[in-house]
């Protein structure tokens, strides 16, 4: 009789999520996840082509909630600052809490693959959007100012997170006061 697997699908998740956020794209395989989630190799598989679609699933999801949460400082009635300090430490705090989940993308098989470019430029056109939104009526020091910002922030949260890790209110007033010197207030 075949074992009854109750919220298998949920229980993969999980368990690949803090493997990868443990070990790293390269070091966890599939075996070891199903090894955690106490099932054979086979019916892993029956949920997830690959390691790779699994992890850019839990990629999206995350990078998912962290969007809505700044969705929702986007549009809140707030001070401009208030809002950009407030986007800057959901941004930061998000990116911290995955250690490292998302950097190895590059990793999975091959940036040039179309669904991890794809990834990619979705995670940055998002992101730029969301700036926009942010500073919406505010006057730019440049056209390009926003996608910019985006890149800024995604890469010097990483560079900190790596090097400066210990430093958070520090690290994010960095990028708050690098944020701001680009708009006119």
């Amino acid at each position: 009789m075949p074992k009854i697997l109750n919220n298998i699908e949920e229980r993969i998740y999980k368990k690949a999520g803090k493997l990868f956020c443990e070990f790293g794209y390269d070091i966890v395989d599939m075996r070891a996840i199903a090894r955690e989630c106490d099932i054979a190799v086979g019916t892993l598989y029956n949920y997830y082509s690959s390691k790779k679609d699994l992890y850019l699933k839990i990629v999206r999801n995350s990078w998912d909630k962290t969007f809505f949460k700044l969705s929702k400082i986007v549009n809140e009635e707030k001070k401009l600052e208030e809002r950009v300090c407030n986007f800057i430490i959901v941004l930061y705090d998000d990116m911290s809490d995955r250690r490292g989940i998302g950097i190895d993308i590059r990793k999975a098989e091959g940036k040039k693959e179309n669904k991890i470019a794809d990834f990619e430029k979705n995670l940055l056109d998002e992101l730029t959007n969301l700036i926009k939104k942010l500073f919406k009526g505010q006057e730019m020091s440049d056209c390009n100012v926003c996608e910019k910002l985006a890149y800024t922030l995604l890469f010097q949260t990483i560079i900190f997170e790596n090097f400066f890790k210990k430093e958070r209110k520090n690290n994010i007033q960095f990028l708050y006061k690098t944020v701001m010197t680009f708009i006119a207030v």
